[in-house]
């Protein structure tokens, strides 16, 4: 898909990033957390076990200091760009329900989240309406459809198309 899309380099690992992280640890090419589709979330490759090609034997990593492991992460808090890697499926975008990367600062100043998607959407699309009296969610309603029509007039496929 990526070659598609006009990427050459493009590369496969046997096994998969999972593997390759078990085998290598921090000490391979991939840097960040691994994204695992269960609770775990994500796993970090400085506190995953190793496999050690010696005597196929499995060890746990050291762990590393916090100044290392800042200088590891690679995420960026959506809202304020610090370095972040916390994600959680708890925090997912409004409209689309993707997950977003938020630090605790920002996530906790807000009850509704918006991926870079749909960042546009900040001031008119909102899950919890309680808040809001009839003229505005009527204002809201009309903006929303305005900006739907706007936004899925290029053709978006697999996309939440709904209101």
């Amino acid at each position: 898909m990526l070659k598609q899309r006009g990427v050459e380099d493009v590369s496969h690992l046997s096994g998969g990033i999972h593997r390759y992280v078990e085998k290598y640890g921090s000490s391979g090419f991939y840097k960040g957390k691994v994204f695992v589709f269960d609770q775990r979330v994500a796993l970090d490759p400085d506190a995953m076990e190793v496999s050690n090609n010696d005597n196929n034997v499995k060890e746990m990593k050291n762990n590393v200091d916090a100044k290392q492991r800042d200088e590891k992460i690679i995420g960026k808090c959506k809202e304020c760009q610090k370095p972040e890697d916390q994600i959680s499926g708890a925090t997912v975008c409004t409209v689309c329900r993707d997950l977003v990367l938020l630090c605790p600062s920002c996530k906790s100043s807000t009850d509704e989240y918006y991926c870079e998607r749909h960042d546009l959407w900040k001031n008119v699309y909102f899950t919890f309406l309680g808040k809001f009296t009839v003229e505005e969610l009527q204002k809201q309603l009309g903006d929303l459809r305005r900006m739907h029509d706007v936004t899925y007039a290029k053709g978006h496929r697999n996309v939440r198309r709904t209101l």
